[in-house]
């Protein structure tokens, strides 16, 4: 304590000193000063830099994923126009396929009616076994009686020659027309025969177009299932949703798919299960697609 009070005693007898301690203590704690404020300084541009690096990452992020939105947007849209082009080539497709299995049966028809008439045809010229060899030994007969000689009779004079040629005459268009009819009667039974062999051809092949047809709409009908499915994941897990909206979405499972069921045709005036069906698929998928577009804009 003496030793102190000693010191500032003499220090105070100093003023040089003593200024030159202040200046050296003031000195001293601008340097100190001025070595945390660059230190804080760096920090803070430390800090403005990894902000600005991740602003301008997170930015580029952005962009990118307004790029690969957009693209998607269109492949989507891309997509449904293929969809409705599809829809449009299977009803097309089911156009022809009425159109030829009318044709067909048309045609199915005309040989029916063609084949019945040959066998009414048939039915009339036909005649039992016993008629046939009735009128051959009819004909024996006359031929018998133009060939033996003329006897006289008691009572009458020689048979004139002008009657045995009629007989003749009539023996001739007998067998004539039984030639005629026996070969009419073969060519009708090969035109019949011809005719219904031709008919089952057009049977079978009706039968097979119709399998392959059937056959070609089942696999239309399992793509565009696969299809639709596609594009339902895509539009769950592509379209940018809200954290709400993905809640509410995460809540509701999976992508709802409309399944292929027999509907009546009445509903949608087209006539037809698959087409209605598929009608509804389109619909339903325009809507979620239109939907999940405004949340995403909004």
């Amino acid at each position: 304590m003496d030793a102190l009070s000693h010191a500032a005693a003499s220090e105070g007898h100093n003023p040089q000193q003593v200024l030159e301690r202040w200046l050296n203590d003031l000195s001293a704690g601008q340097r100190e000063l001025a070595s945390v404020l660059d230190g804080m300084f760096g920090e803070v541009i430390a800090a403005l830099e990894a902000w600005t690096k991740t602003q301008a990452a997170q930015e580029a992020h952005l962009r990118q994923r307004e790029t690969e939105l957009a693209q998607r947007e269109a492949s989507l849209e891309q997509s449904l126009a293929e969809q409705r082009q599809l829809q449009e080539q299977l009803v097309q497709l089911r156009q022809q396929l009425e159109a030829r299995s009318a044709e067909l049966d048309r045609q199915i028809q005309a040989l029916q009616t063609r084949a019945e008439e040959f066998e009414r045809r048939t039915a009339e010229m036909h005649r039992p076994p016993e008629e046939w060899e009735s009128l051959r030994e009819v004909v024996s007969q006359l031929r018998s009686l133009a060939t033996v000689p003329s006897v006289p009779q008691p009572s009458t004079s020689v048979a004139e020659p002008q009657e045995i040629a009629q007989w003749e005459e009539r023996v001739r268009q007998l067998e004539k027309e039984l030639n005629e009819s026996q070969r009419q009667r073969e060519i009708l039974e090969t035109e019949i025969e011809v005719l219904r062999h031709r008919a089952m051809e057009w049977l079978e092949m009706l039968a097979d177009q119709r399998r392959q047809l059937l056959d070609e709409r089942n696999r239309w009908s399992g793509e565009l299932r696969q299809f639709r499915r596609l594009v339902e994941v895509l539009l769950d897990h592509h379209v940018e949703m809200s954290p709400e909206q993905r809640e509410e979405h995460d809540g509701n499972g999976p992508p709802r798919v409309i399944p292929y069921e027999p509907m009546e045709g009445r509903r949608t005036g087209t006539g037809d299960a698959f087409l209605d069906s598929l009608s509804a698929q389109f619909d339903q998928l325009r809507r979620d697609f239109d939907r999940r577009r405004g949340n995403s804009g909004s």
